[in-house]
Order: C-alpha cells, then structure tokens, then sequence
C-alpha cells in the first residue's frame, strides 16, 4: 500500500520527511524545492494545494454573516485566531492595541480549546473601548471569517485562510517557525501579509 504525505506548511523540516514515503503532496513550488533541498526525488512531489474544506472555498456575503452571528453590521470586524489549541500568547498585547484604535471596530476572538486564555481575555473585555466577543472552540469558523474585515492568525499554516475573500495578516509566530517569516510569501488571496 502506497504511503502518501500531504505536507499542510509552506516551510517543510525534517519533521515532514520519511523514508517510506512514497509521494508528498505540497501547496507549493517553495515547498517542493524544499523537499527537493532534502534530498527527496523529484518523482515523488507534486504540487498540488493545501486541501481545505469545502465550506471555505465559497465566498458568503459579508453583512448577511455579521447578521448571521449577532453582530453590527455597520462596524469592521477584526477577527483574531489562535488556531484549534489557542496556543498564541501575543492575544491579550493585541487586544490592547485594537481598544486604542480610533478607527470604530468591533473584534472577535477564537481561542480555541485554550480555556485559561479565554478567560484571560474575557476579563480584558470589559476594559475594552470597542466590542470585543471571545470564543472558545467554534465549529462555524467560515462565517466569523465571512464576517471578518481583516483575519489575524498563527504567521504559518496556509489553511482556509488561504480561502477566497479573507484578507489576513499573521499575529503570533510560533515557535518552530524559521526566522524571516518566509511564509509571507504565500498572502492570502483577499488580501496581504503583514510582518510584526
């Protein structure tokens, strides 16, 4: 039985490569020289994207999900993302920041599965200049990011926020990362990359 890797990261290491893999799967022509760089076999990569689910690759009005959800529809939502494990702890400094903002806003926050983090960031809330929603694990992810002005994430994983429509820019690189952040080479197709 053929072994197959769908490698879900840009910047492929060590941890990607096996001898007994017969095929990798990459999303991109950077990924595949990286392999290439390893010492895999041109013959077994291909190019192919990074697989998301279906529900993210259609575009949905952006009022109708901020009704959706509850929210205003007159206000820009920041949505931030600290990924299934909340593992970003940069979150709270950003909160901070988007309260100061002048620009009128509404954020939300996925922390995911990370409860000490919600929590952390619920008691900023009421410190808070603008509406601020904090969410724990959520299984309606496309709607909030249909709802989003601008996504905030993790600097790596070019998951559904490589989908059409969301404009992105990465918050917290996380450890394991390599220094430069080349990943900003791949901004999301609705919009840019920013670097911090």
């Amino acid at each position: 039985m053929p072994s197959i890797t769908v490698v879900t990261d840009h910047l492929v290491h060590s941890q990607w490569i096996h001898p007994f893999t017969d095929l990798y799967m990459v999303g991109s022509e950077f990924a595949k020289d990286q392999l290439l760089e390893q010492g895999v076999p041109e013959e077994k990569i291909a190019v192919t994207g990074i697989p998301i689910s279906l529900k993210f690759a259609q575009a949905r009005d952006r009022e109708q999900a901020l009704l959706e959800l509850g929210l205003d529809p007159y206000y820009p939502l920041v949505l931030i993302m600290a990924g299934a494990e909340g593992m970003s702890p940069s979150l709270p400094r950003l909160c901070q920041i988007l309260f100061r903002s002048s620009v009128p806003l509404q954020a939300a926050v996925i922390t995911g599965r990370n409860k000490v983090l919600k929590e952390k960031l619920e008691g900023l809330r009421q410190k808070g200049g603008w509406p601020l929603y904090v969410l724990g694990y959520v299984d309606n992810v496309e709607v909030w990011m249909s709802a989003a002005r601008v996504l905030v994430g993790q600097g790596r994983g070019p998951d559904h926020r490589r989908s059409p429509g969301f404009p992105a820019a990465p918050g917290h690189i996380p450890p394991g990362t390599r220094p430069g952040r080349r990943e900003c080479r791949f901004p999301p197709p609705g919009g840019g990359c920013l670097l911090g």
